[in-house]
């Protein structure tokens, strides 16, 4: 059951909205995908539901309690993402699913969730220090391993949610506004350098990048 405290600070109108566009998502797939032979919507409603039990037993969960395993579940991740070069077939130059029988996984789409957890364990024990460069140092260090790993499949996109993920959180720890600008800075001077030496960016990525310009 659903504690009275719980019913009280659920926000019902973005679950609402949430769950309206997740309609239009799926009106959209059986728009374009009626009368094919892909199972494509019931995919994609099997996906919702499993999305909601997730997101339900997240809401019901002590997180506190989940902080503990913060260890196990940085260490589940990287192994997640090293098997995928291990078991995953690659396609289209890259190597993302691991094959499973009946389904498949994509371990860099749980590395989002799992980096979260790990990296809020991480500052929730650094609160106090977030404001010194080392510390903020630290916390990105904390993200590399998964990030180079999840850059080697490749995959850009996902690297770049991290990044952007790293410096949300470390930024509502308190970190100064001042440090976060000069590592943003940094990453610009990198990434614009592995793009002049045609280094880690692939052609189809330089491509997408080059259409949105």
């Amino acid at each position: 059951m659903i504690n009275a405290r719980l019913r009280k600070n659920l926000d019902l109108p973005l679950i609402a909205l949430t769950y309206l566009v997740v309609a239009m998502g799926m009106l959209a797939i059986y728009s374009a995908t009626h009368g094919t032979t892909g199972r494509f919507l019931q995919k994609q409603i099997f996906a919702v539901i499993l999305g909601s039990v997730g997101m339900f037993v997240a809401a019901v969960a002590d997180y506190s309690k989940v902080a503990r395993f913060a260890r196990a579940i940085y260490t589940i991740n990287l192994a997640l993402l090293s098997l995928v070069f291990a078991m995953a077939r690659t396609t289209k130059g890259s190597q993302r699913w691991i094959n499973l029988g009946m389904f498949q996984i994509q371990p860099s789409e749980f590395a989002k969730l799992f980096v979260i957890i790990c990296l809020a364990a991480f500052l929730v024990h650094r609160i106090e220090t977030i404001r010194e460069p080392a510390t903020l140092f630290g916390s990105f260090i904390y993200i590399v391993p998964p990030l180079i790993l999840i850059l080697m499949q490749p995959d850009l996109g996902t690297s770049l949610v991290l990044i952007a993920v790293w410096l949300g959180m470390t930024y509502i720890a308190g970190a100064k506004v001042q440090h976060l600008a000069m590592f943003v800075a940094a990453g610009a001077l990198v990434f614009a350098g592995l793009w002049h030496f045609n280094l880690v960016i692939k052609p189809y990525q330089r491509n997408r990048i080059e259409t949105l310009w």
